[in-house]
């Protein structure tokens, strides 16, 4: 490898890099970066690091970080997203009176996720009201995703966002009523589109239709850009869309150097556009391909296992205790879901008493639910154990921690008249004060009045028999709690209430998040979400901010606004053990010594999420326009994505992967899907191997 790495390093050539995950394709890249910073040569010309996601910048800032007297300061490591967002904004008066705005001369708003949603459920609510999406069994939130999905698809293939009816239309084979819920979407994609025209509101589609159409095309802009970056490290490019692979391809030639690297077997994010196919192109253009392939013999046996565990048709040579010695199943199949949660979390007891660090270990899932997250998380604080949940797509509402904030905002903002569940108010007021119980809490609740505004009594104002139910503690920390809400109504800005809630009551003892570094980060999510609603919502519309942050708080409610913050420093804490779904764990490049694989017999490791106002194939670059999507194309569909998942997790475990089996899943059923019986099969062929010896 010693040529390869000096190649990679110091080769002003145009380099392509591929090889199976984990085996030191962004070390490398990383030592490249370094070499660059460190070369007096290129003092002068820009570098260009480009990653897919803002999490995988963290290594190759801390790269930065490490060197002392860096000879380049001219650097940029960045997402695709990040850099069109700044060419536009700096290139506005360019484009502005010539891209249909309504408004050109005033400075745009970007919006976020977060905020598109919202403004599309201020176009989708009236059609609602009017009949629209009937037939449509989706919750709100994922029907406003899927059409904000859409719009982005449009934008990232190449396509008019006015054809998206009829590409799902021409693909769909079922009942005709499906294309009439295809006519609505586009319906509502149309008027949503004109709507951000109007207010100068630029959402994600947006950014890319005028950074691919107008400014890529302005000699001025493209100039800009060219001259700017010399040299380019491109990592994971098989995770982005096609139009980033555009981008890179009509930089190729004004480039220096270049390496651009791609894990085989990827792809993880094609529901979100990403194209592996696409970005292969950089093999042919590239003056080297360098392929790396760890060639010891565990690493071997893995890649030989991964291949005889996807195909059915291939020879088994491994013994059963040969495989059960990489991965096994527990020694006794659980009946119970709940029995397997407990076998996994004595399992994990056992590996850190061995001294295996609970960094070392992930827990995995197609899906995580909340019930899943605390059985496990109570099954481990028996043993001092900590458990960490990461779920990026997890509503912020879902957080214990995000409606404790939201329950005392509300209370602290009568004027907002926002009504709340007794049993929230119950429920929160145990969980945020120590000394409260349930009974404690209900028996507040009871006191409270049905009209709105909620009010909660101070303890003067309880009846005597309540009042003796009270113990001095209790009394004491009502009245701390009280005189803190009554010196705090009607705050704004909304992300100062926050602040002051979190600093001034709830982190102090006796209250939740007092010693709760997981708290912190919750409320740093929950105050970076109402400043980037606050930054779109209102810059463009003349609305007070008790408004405002009404609006942001009913979002919230609604499950509408997710939790995609991304701190500065990223939380890998080594003290505790990890659980993810098995998407989010793909993407965050990390190598663990443990796996343990949760609900191995459900379909959630392969099939499709319902999307019926949109799809991911269909809505690609390699689709062929009039084909109809079939059975026989799901199934492979299928197959594919599990052939990803067992290579891309093989590949991401040093030591054994554990796989937690029970007769019946978390909702009672008996579950036989695809993995389960690729895992079986695999264990007959061995056994009959045996018998035949």
């Amino acid at each position: 490898m010693n040529p390869e790495r000096n190649l990679v390093l110091s080769s002003s050539n145009k380099i392509y890099l591929h090889g199976e995950a984990s085996i030191g394709k962004t070390s490398l890249a990383c030592q490249r970066l370094q070499y660059l910073l460190s070369d007096s040569t290129t003092a002068d010309q820009g570098i260009l690091v480009l990653v897919p996601q803002r999490s995988h910048a963290t290594i190759y800032q801390n790269v930065v970080a490490s060197i002392n007297s860096p000879h380049n300061f001219d650097l940029s490591i960045l997402t695709m997203s990040s850099l069109v967002r700044r060419t536009v904004d700096l290139f506005w008066p360019l484009i502005s009176n010539i891209s249909g705005f309504y408004r050109p001369y005033e400075p745009p708003s970007f919006l976020t996720l977060e905020t598109s949603q919202y403004y599309m459920g201020r176009i989708v609510d009236p059609l609602l009201a009017k009949g629209y999406f009937s037939t449509v069994s989706l919750s709100r939130n994922r029907l406003l995703g899927q059409l904000v999905d859409n719009l982005n698809k449009a934008a990232i293939i190449g396509f008019p966002h006015t054809e998206i009816c009829d590409r799902l239309s021409e693909a769909w084979v079922g009942k005709d009523s499906q294309k009439r819920v295809y006519e609505d979407a586009q319906e509502a994609i149309n008027a949503f589109r004109s709507f951000c025209l109007q207010n100068n509101l630029v959402d994600y589609s947006l950014q890319v239709e005028l950074f691919k159409e107008m400014l890529w095309q302005n000699p001025l802009c493209k100039n800009y850009l060219t001259q700017l970056y010399k040299h380019l490290i491109y990592d994971n490019a098989e995770e982005d869309p096609p139009y980033v692979h555009d981008f890179v391809a009509d930089l190729w030639e004004d480039l220096q150097s270049a390496l651009v690297i791609q894990d085989d077997y990827a792809g993880y994010h094609s529901f979100l556009g990403a194209d592996p196919n696409s970005a292969t192109r950089f093999k042919s253009m590239a003056q080297e391909t360098i392929h790396l392939e760890n060639t010891n013999d565990f690493a071997q046996q893995k890649r030989n296992l991964a291949n005889i565990f996807i195909d059915f048709s291939k020879p088994v040579e491994f013994k059963v205790e040969d495989i059960h010695a990489f991965i096994s199943p527990a020694n006794q199949r659980a009946r119970f879901y709940p029995e397997m949660l407990q076998q996994i979390a004595e399992s994990i007891r056992t590996k850190i008493e061995d001294g295996v660090s609970p960094g070392e270990i992930v827990i995995l899932s197609p899906f995580l639910s909340d019930a899943t997250i605390f059985t496990l998380k109570t099954e481990l604080s028996k043993h001092n154990i900590s458990l960490r949940a990461l779920r990026p797509s997890s509503s912020l509402n879902d957080d214990p921690i995000i409606q404790t904030l939201l329950f005392f905002s509300i209370i602290c903002h009568p004027e907002w008249e926002i009504p709340i569940d007794p049993y929230r108010i119950t429920s929160t007021i145990a969980y945020a004060l120590s000394s409260f119980d349930l009974i404690r809490s209900h028996l507040i609740t009871q006191e409270i009045s049905p009209k709105l505004p909620v009010q909660l009594p101070t303890f003067e104002n309880l009846s005597e028999n309540v009042q003796s139910r009270f113990s001095d503690e209790q009394q004491a920390q009502w009245n701390t709690t009280m005189a803190w809400i009554n010196a705090n109504l009607s705050v704004y800005p909304l992300d100062i209430f926050f602040s002051k809630l979190f600093g001034e009551l709830l982190s102090q003892p006796g209250f939740a998040f007092h010693q709760d570094l997981e708290s912190g980060s919750s409320t740093a999510q929950l105050i970076n979400s109402f400043k980037k609603f606050r930054h779109a919502f209102g810059y463009q519309l003349d609305i007070d901010q008790e408004e405002m942050a009404k609006e942001f708080i009913k979002s919230v409610q609604s499950g509408l606004l997710a939790a995609t913050f991304v701190p500065d420093e990223q939380d890998d804490d080594e003290n505790s053990v990890l659980i993810t779904p098995v998407m989010s764990f793909l993407g965050l490049n990390k190598i663990v010594d443990y796996q343990y694989w949760l609900n191995v017999g459900s379909s959630g490791w392969y099939e499709r999420l319902e999307q019926p106002l949109t799809h991911p194939i269909v809505l690609s670059r390699h689709w062929q326009r009039g084909r109809k999507w079939t059975a026989e194309d799901d199934l492979a569909f299928s197959k594919q994505t599990l052939e990803k998942y067992i290579r891309g997790l093989f590949n991401r475990c040093r030591k054994e992967i554990f796989l937690g089996l029970s007769d019946y899943s978390e909702t009672g059923q008996e579950e036989k899907g695809l993995l389960l019986l690729h895992y079986q099969a695999l264990i007959r062929r061995a056994l009959r191997n045996k018998e035949d010896d």
